[in-house]
């Protein structure tokens, strides 16, 4: 794996999308104060950018 050359590659890559929900973008995070923000994701030099999806439980469907 490489690492990304933007300097907010979660960001480029959402700016890449069609389209995409603005709980999408790392600022929401900012949104709450009593919230942590993070933002993880891993990229291949020759596949799409990826984040994991978090289960939580009672809302497994």
């Amino acid at each position: 794996m490489a690492p990304a050359h933007h300097p907010r590659p979660a960001l480029a890559f959402i700016d890449s999308l069609p389209s995409a929900s603005h709980m999408q973008v790392p600022s929401w995070g900012d949104v709450k104060p009593d919230w942590r923000a993070e933002s993880l994701g891993w990229f291949e030099p020759t596949a799409t950018p990826a984040w994991p999806r978090r289960r939580i439980r009672g809302l497994d469907r």
